[in-house]
Formats: C-alpha cells, sequence, structure tokens
C-alpha cells in the first residue's frame, strides 16, 4: 500500500498487511486482510438504508459497471450527465501527477480508482469502501488489469484511517448522498489531505424534473439525501478548504471541487 494505514483501535501504531490478515505494530491488534483488503472496520455494520443494502448484493456489484447502472442511459437520465463527461469533470479537478497519492472514498467496484491509477504510474491510489462484495470485486479486478499502484481497505469515510495530510488528493464520488453525517466525511477528507491538496465530490443535486414532495419520499425510503450548491460550499468550507466551487452541475447532479487551505 503507496500510504500507511493507522490502526483504528490505538489510534497510533502502523498497520502491517500480510497475507491472510493484518496488524498493529504497536498494540498487536490483529485484522482480517483476505485478499489483501485490510478489514479496519470489522465490527462496523452498515446501516439498513435500501441504497446502502443494494450496495451489499452480489448482483449489484456484478452489474455496477455495466449499462445496465453507472454507465448506462438510465443513470444518465436520472443525474443528467454521462458518466464520461462526469469522469472528465473529477479528474480535471483532480489536476494528479504522475506521482500523486489518491484516496478514492466509497470506491465501490473501482470505477473511479482504476482509471485514476493509470494516471498516476509513479504514485498510488487507495480505494476505501465499506462493502466487502464490491472490495472485493475491486481488487480481483485491479489485479486482473495489472495495476500494482492500487490498494483497497474496508474503513469508514467517518473514521479514516490514514494520518493526517497523506494525500495529494480526495475523490468521493456518487456516496456522500448515502453517509449518515456527510459535514464529517467531508471533514476526514479534509483531514487527510495535504495542503494544496483537491478533493472532488460528486453528489445527488436538489430539485429539477420531479415534484419536491416526490423527491422527498423517494430520497427517504432510499436512504438518500440531497443536496444544493450551497449546503455543499459551507460543508467544505468548514473543513477548512478554499477555492470552493461546482465544476458541473445539473438539477440533480452536482460535482464540487475544493482545495485544502
Amino acid at each position: 500500500m503507496g500510504v500507511e494505514l493507522v490502526c483504528p483501535s490505538c489510534g497510533k501504531g502502523r498497520i502491517e498487511i500480510g497475507d491472510l490478515t493484518a496488524s498493529c505494530g504497536k498494540c498487536e491488534a490483529l485484522y482480517d486482510a483476505k485478499n489483501g483488503v485490510p478489514d479496519l472496520a470489522p465490527s462496523l455494520v452498515i446501516r439498513p438504508g435500501v441504497a446502502q443494502r443494494f450496495m451489499q448484493a452480489a448482483w449489484v456489484v456484478s452489474i455496477y459497471e455495466s449499462r445496465l447502472w453507472r454507465k448506462g442511459p438510465a443513470f444518465s437520465c436520472l443525474a443528467g450527465i454521462d458518466f464520461d463527461s462526469e469522469f472528465r469533470a473529477v479528474l480535471e479537478s483532480a489536476a494528479p501527477l504522475p506521482d500523486s497519492r489518491i484516496l478514492d472514498i466509497a470506491c465501490g467496484s473501482g470505477l473511479y480508482t482504476r482509471p485514476l491509477a493509470v494516471k498516476v504510474p509513479r504514485g498510488s491510489v487507495v480505494g476505501l469502501d465499506l462493502s466487502r462484495p464490491m472490495l472485493s470485486y475491486a481488487a480481483k479486478r485491479a489485479k486482473t488489469e495489472g495495476l500494482s499502484n492500487v490498494s483497497f481497505v474496508r474503513a469508514s469515510a467517518l473514521a479514516l484511517p490514514f494520518a493526517d495530510a497523506s494525500f495529494d488528493a480526495v475523490n468521493l464520488c456518487g456516496a456522500l448522498h448515502l453517509f449518515p453525517d456527510p459535514a464529517l466525511a467531508v471533514s476526514e477528507a479534509g483531514r487527510v489531505l495535504a495542503t494544496g491538496g483537491r478533493f472532488t465530490v460528486a453528489a445527488v443535486g436538489e430539485g429539477g424534473g420531479i415534484i419536491p414532495a416526490v423527491q422527498s419520499a423517494i430520497a427517504s425510503l432510499m436512504g438518500i439525501r440531497s443536496f444544493t450548491r450551497d449546503q455543499l460550499s459551507v460543508m467544505f468550507r468548514s473543513a477548512g478548504f478554499s477555492d470552493v466551487r461546482p465544476i458541473l452541475e445539473t438539477p440533480r447532479w452536482i460535482v464540487m471541487r475544493g482545495i485544502k487551505a
């Protein structure tokens, strides 16, 4: 792993990853590390929102990157933007250098993780998620594609297992609207970013094309919240980001960028 992991048990020791387990060099806490993916949130259970439960299902993992979901016309219609356009905006925002260290929060299947790794041949990309099925798929796919500068970890976005200023860029696309505490997730992203580092979020926007009451009801049922540009700006600035601005925006999807001051 290109960036050191910090033990969530003692908050100080560095994690050493073995074939099947990972251990803390200070407090000697042990963690599972099947397929080379350390589980640093073994007791953390994903909250029972419908959208969150979907991400645990094997059938969802198998179609997530297909035209049936993230790269398909249905999602593009709902978000008002196609995936390729979104990725170009995120890449422009992150502005990675060949040796950049990048964290992809809520990486899922590695949809962003893998292409970001290609952009940083002398750097590293860490994909972080809570879904074991997604992480298993992501790790196998990265290995198949021969990406040696990619690693994955199971951990919470609300308590990132990294030291301060560990990354040059942090990406959080398609998940902030699922988090129980979005502001804390943004704050954690700011903590692990080096000064001048870039943070990019792609999230559900509020409004557009649907009766507000209906949109609210659907969001509540699915466990999804939505954000205005101003709401995201407040979260970013409160977490110490400057030059906060949307780099791509539709009524139902927004990509926001901030730079660590």
